[in-house]
């Protein structure tokens, strides 16, 4: 019952407060539905990896509307980079 557990914002909250920071625009990497749906509630900006746990929600069209889908942590680099 943690806010600090995901998919509840607490601990991306924690992190903002801590640092004295607006997570409006601040991008929120993972590969699980929890870690979008965390960001999201923490008014972060989510992104999906193919890796881990993310190529199934891809496969199970478990991704929720909006959310860039990456193949790896490296093509994420790359586009947040403009090196599509």
């Amino acid at each position: 019952g943690c806010e600090c557990r995901k998919p509840k914002p607490g601990l991306f909250l924690d992190i903002a407060k801590r640092l004295r920071v607006r997570l409006d625009g601040v991008i929120a990497v993972g590969d699980k539905l929890s870690d979008i749906q965390a960001a999201s509630a923490a008014g972060a900006n989510p992104a999906l990896v193919r890796t881990g746990y993310g190529q199934t929600l891809v496969e199970n069209n478990k991704v929720p509307e909006g959310v860039p889908i990456h193949e790896d942590l490296s093509a994420f680099a790359k586009s947040l980079l403009g090196n599509h």
